[in-house]
């Protein structure tokens, strides 16, 4: 019951208000319901009015629902039922004059106690309505009759209950307004020092905005709260890194900065306020430090009455402690202490973000320092000196004095790499994997990171190691690629004991994947560089195979390029000597830095083991070896494969390394592969070097016959051929020695290549001697280098010349033995290609002197025949002027004759006897034929010696003039002329007269072979690039066998004086001549009694074929 009559409290201030007023108003409404209930039951109305139980319960309602978060909701639905209620009542109980009607004014109070100006004129207006709408009713006579009405005493005591009601909510009201006030000037009060303390959180956070070191922002901050706050003593404390201890880092007073620099501080958990508050991470508010157990005094603020110790916390950190102490007890008032909270945490902030950005700056140094790594590793690909640059950038990131790398070997651990004072001793080191004093050690057989902030004294490293490195502060992390531990980084501070925290544990393990990434990448990264450097080796090899000319260049640029690459100490290639009896070192083998003495010859140790036994060998220690030969003294392994040219091993490849064991399989694979690859380019640049030599001596050979093709001079031909063997052999002295064939002695031909005519004069060798040396079964090459291979030529030669060696090569044709090149005096001595060389030349030589013979002798019968056919051309010459004379001297006598003989047929000259017809036919076809045949002979010889008067020609028209006028012949003849011509035939260049003798020669003898009734047929068409011309007729036909001979001069098939047909026997021999003139043929097809067909194929000229014609 007591909670339901004490007002209701929220956080909200104003909706405790409301919550206040509904609360109030309800006890009062619920008072009323109860004296309500009273008239009730002593004046009973039931059915008239409210039920009082009604009223009751909604009142008793709104006390339980007031407490509730939905009081906004409860009020104005109580507002609202209860003026629904007292409205129904009006209705009920007489309208406008129920007192109903006036307890709406209880309503409308309500609503404006407790919402408001705006709700009270919002029910005050629906009172208005509900009386209007009232009135109206009653003066219409609808409201309904009350069954029973109020006694003035019941009347009475409802009105008064009503003003009661009405009281309570105006002093409910007038409450408020006095409690609204009061807060009104306390909230005024309030509002000063929220501005204080927001002023001074706003120039807090310009601080922390402005100045973004602790050093410069923290004494900033302790100024500012001491002049708003007017605290004459404000100071900030930091966690050092050790976590376990408070320091002083600013203050305002002078007493605090002559602590701080005394280093001033209190430890967690020691006894005081500020240490508390460290630990607890709880404000502690001390009114009177007199009375507070757990004030410490500080002589150098005696003053101190009352102090404030807030922890600066952001997030879930909790950074050290704001402390302010005033000189007046009491001065810190809940309101104040609030301020302080907010400022504590902003300060809290703005130190987080501080060691933020410090944090932030250390990554940023951290990942610089792994882009440096990264740049290093690009740089090198010795791990060593990779790691080494890792331990410079680990001291240098994290401000210590040394920074070393275990990295874990078989069952040992080994000092790898550092940076820092004691390198030199750690470098030297190789430790057991179970050592328990070495923290390094340690973090790889844990796997895991540990921080050792008091060397001196912990019990997780030795201290000799200690001592040896100076180190008071050590932290170790492994270097974890995967699953894979590759070794450990141990960082080493002299300076102080609490260096390494947390974070710089999470910053080095960091810095320890990035090494262990690192070193994988290295390893990745020097296999790949390995890779491409085997393949440029390769490469280089094929390029050198390509560029190089000879065996010693490949050689050479071979060993620069893979010693410079792969093998830097010592790399080279070894062949054997000419009596294969010792390995000698080219002179490209490459030593590296270490220059050795000159190189000796080697006939045992490895590389002499490997040559013999045809087989690589890789050795680990070369000072295990029994018979190794030293040479470099630093040289600890050593590989060797053996050098195959052509499937024979002519040498090794060497290389050796001043590290143990140092080569492996893959390089023991390479340098097979690389032999391979320089045998068959060695093999190949000997086959190349071969091919040139044959190709120089082929093109020797071949400008020798060249030249050989000109020399029509005997002497000249002797000394081209002697000066051209001298060049092509290198000899000193050439000479060419003929047989006599007469005295049957070889006999010196002048000139001769580096002897005197006079020297030639003398030599001669007997026939004797000659055939010791050669005969027609064994023309052999002597090749001598020295006088007891071949005593018998050095003893004829040497009396007169001075000869050292000498080749000497017969000549010969056709088993005839015409003499002996001699080649002398070559320096070095000829070869066995230089004899085969000079057998090819003997023979060459052979062929050019018995042609050259054969010349002369052609010349001089070419001279004869020249003699012949100058008189066979003047011959015929004559013969020519001879028959045109003749023609000449018979068409006079012979026109005279056909004209009388004309005269006589026609009876011009008087009737002739009739006997005399057939003598005069005879004459007259005799004289016909004679001017037939002068007229052809005529043409012959304008064919001869006249040629061709051409023009452009329209054969078709041509043809078809001269089938007109054959026409009535043929048709006198009873012959069926059948013509077949192509419309579109091109024009051609030659000679119409001539073109026209064609065709009248044709159809001559086609008439006159043809009998009665027989077809003469003549095409003209156009074949490819010709065009052909066709006279056929169904004559008599010829015989096959005179088919080759009727187009010769005054031959006819059937030349007996009893002969059928006439005729000269030129009109073939004609056509044939006129068309060979035009670049053409005339064929002829026939087939004896069935007839025959003569074809002329005429070019077209390509600049008249589609030139138009007619």
């Amino acid at each position: 019951m007591s909670t339901l009559l004490r007002p209701p409290q929220f956080d909200d201030p104003s909706i405790s208000r409301l919550a206040r007023s509904l609360h109030s108003i309800a006890l009062a409404g619920l008072l009323a319901s109860l004296g309500y209930g009273l008239l009730v039951a002593l004046f009973p109305a039931t059915g008239q009015s409210i039920s009082p139980l009604i009223s009751i319960g909604l009142h008793a309602i709104i006390l339980l629902a007031a407490r509730t978060r939905f009081v906004l909701t409860v009020a104005r639905v109580y507002v609202s039922i209860l003026w629904g209620l007292l409205a129904a009542s009006a209705y009920q109980h007489g309208g406008l004059a129920s007192p109903f009607f006036l307890a709406l004014i209880v309503a409308i109070m309500c609503a404006g106690a407790l919402f408001g100006l705006r709700a009270s004129l919002a029910f005050t207006g629906a009172s208005g309505l509900l009386g209007l709408i009232l009135f109206i009713m009653e003066s219409r006579g609808l409201l309904p009759v009350p069954e029973l009405a109020f006694t003035p005493g019941e009347l009475l005591i409802l009105l008064t209950l009503t003003f009661a009601f009405a009281s309570a909510i105006i002093y409910i009201g007038l409450r408020d307004l006095t409690h609204t006030l009061a807060g009104t000037s306390e909230a005024h009060s309030a509002l000063h020092e929220r501005a204080t303390g927001l002023e001074a959180a706003a120039e807090v956070g310009r601080a922390a905005a402005s100045f973004h070191s602790l050093d410069e922002l923290l004494p900033k901050v302790t100024r500012l709260i001491g002049e708003r706050f007017d605290f004459y003593h404000v100071s900030i404390y930091l966690n050092d890194r050790s976590g376990k201890r408070l320091v002083m880092r600013a203050a305002n007073s002078s007493a605090g900065r002559q602590m701080i620099s005394g280093g001033h501080g209190y430890n967690l958990g020691d006894h005081g306020i500020i240490s508390q508050v460290g630990m607890s991470g709880q404000l502690h508010v001390s009114p009177d430090t007199r009375t507070d157990p757990l004030h410490r005094l500080n002589p150098l603020l005696p003053n101190t009455r009352a102090e404030l110790a807030l922890p600066l916390i952001a997030g879930n950190t909790q950074y050290g402690v704001l402390d302010v102490q005033s000189n007046q007890p009491n001065a810190l008032n809940p309101e104040s202490v609030k301020f302080l909270s907010v400022l504590a945490d902003q300060v809290a902030i703005a130190i987080q973000n501080a060691f933020l950005l410090d944090e932030a700056q250390e990554r940023n140094r951290l990942l610089a320092s792994l882009a440096r790594v990264g740049s290093a590793l690009t740089a090198s690909i010795d791990l060593q000196s990779l790691l080494d640059t890792i331990c410079n950038e680990a001291r240098s990131v994290f401000g210590i004095d040394s920074a070393f790398i275990w990295l874990l070997d078989g069952l040992d651990v080994v000092g790898f790499a550092g940076n820092g004072p004691g390198r030199e001793d750690f470098v030297k080191l190789r430790l057991p994997l179970d050592d328990q004093e070495t923290l390094g050690v340690r973090v790889i057989r844990e796997r895991r990171a540990y921080i050792v902030n008091d060397a001196r004294t912990s019990e997780l490293v030795s201290t000799s190691l200690v001592h040896t490195f100076n180190a008071r502060a050590i932290m170790g992390v492994p270097l974890l690629h995967g699953d894979v531990c590759l070794g450990s980084l141990v960082l080493l501070d002299s300076h102080s004991a609490h260096r390494f925290t947390p974070a710089d544990q999470e910053a080095a393990q960091l810095f320890a994947s990035q090494i262990a990434s690192t070193m994988d990448n290295a390893r990745l990264f020097r296999a790949t560089r390995r890779r491409v450097d085997e393949l440029t080796v390769l490469q280089g090899i094929s390029l050198a195979g390509l560029e190089a000319v000879d065996e010693d260049e490949l050689i050479r640029r071979a060993t620069t390029l893979i010693g410079r690459t792969l093998y830097p100490d010592n790399f080279g290639f070894l062949t054997y000597s000419e009596n294969r009896q010792q390995l000698l070192h080219h002179p490209s083998y490459w030593e590296g830095e270490h220059k050795s003495p000159p190189i000796p010859a080697l006939s045992r140790g490895l590389c002499w083991e490997v040559a013999r036994a045809a087989r690589p060998q890789r050795v680990a220690d070369v000072r295990t070896l029994e018979d190794y030969v030293e040479i470099d003294p630093h040289t600890r392994s050593e590989l060797c494969v053996p050098l195959y040219v052509a499937g024979q091993v002519e040498g090794v490849i060497n290389t050796e390394n001043h590290r143990i064991n140092a080569f492996s399989e893959d390089d023991e694979r390479l340098l097979t592969t690389v032999a391979a690859q320089v045998g068959i380019v060695i093999e190949k640049l000997r086959l190349s070097k071969e091919e040139e030599r044959r190709a120089s001596e082929l093109r020797g050979l071949y400008e020798i016959a060249e030249a050989f093709k000109t020399m029509t001079d005997v002497q000249e031909t002797y000394g081209t051929l002697v000066e051209r063997l001298a060049r092509l052999l290198g000899a000193d002295t050439c000479i060419v020695a003929l047989i006599d064939p007469i005295t049957g002695y070889l006999i010196a031909q002048k000139p001769g290549f580096g002897v005197t005519d006079e020297v030639l004069n003398q030599v001669s060798i007997s026939p004797t001697t000659a055939g010791r040396l050669w005969n027609a079964r064994a023309l052999d090459v002597h090749h001598s280098n020295s006088p007891s291979e071949n005593p018998v030529i050095f003893e004829t030669l040497s009396s007169f010349l001075p000869i050292q060696n000498l080749l000497a090569a017969p000549m010969s044709r056709n088993e005839r033995f015409l003499g002996v090149v001699f080649a002398l005096n070559k320096r070095g001595g000829f070869t066995d290609d230089d004899t085969r060389l000079l057998a090819v030349f003997s023979s060459q030589a052979a062929a050019v002197i018995e042609n050259t013979r054969l010349y002369a002798d052609a010349q001089e019968r070419a001279i004869d025949l020249a003699r012949a056919l100058a008189k066979q051309e003047e011959l015929d010459r004559l013969k020519s002027e001879f028959v045109q004379n003749v023609s000449h001297e018979l068409r006079t006598p012979l026109s005279i004759i056909k004209g009388y003989i004309e005269l006589l047929d026609s009876g011009e000259l008087g009737e002739m006897p009739p006997d005399f017809g057939e003598p005069i036919g005879i004459i007259r076809r005799r004289v016909d034929m004679l001017n037939k045949m002068i007229s052809d002979l005529t043409a012959l010889l304008e064919t001869e010696n006249v040629g061709l008067r051409p023009q452009m020609v329209d054969l078709r028209s041509l043809v078809e003039f001269q089938l007109e006028d054959f026409a009535v012949v043929a048709e006198r003849a009873r012959l069926n002329l059948k013509r077949q011509l192509a419309p579109e035939i091109p024009a051609l260049r030659g000679d119409p007269e001539m073109l026209r003798r064609v065709l009248d020669n044709l159809l001559g003898n086609a008439l006159k072979f043809t009998p009665v009734r027989g077809t003469i047929a003549v095409r003209l068409f156009r074949q490819d690039n010709e065009i052909v011309l066709e006279v056929s007729d169904t004559g008599s036909g010829i015989p096959e066998s005179e088919l080759d001979r009727i187009f010769e001069r005054f031959y006819q098939i059937d030349g007996s004086s009893t002969r059928k047909h006439g005729g000269t026997g030129l009109g073939l021999a004609l056509v044939k001549e006129i068309c060979e003139k035009h670049s053409g043929t005339v064929t002829v097809q026939s087939r004896l009694n069935f007839g025959t067909t003569f074809r002329v194929a005429l070019p077209i000229d390509p600049a008249l074929e589609s030139h138009p014609v007619g």
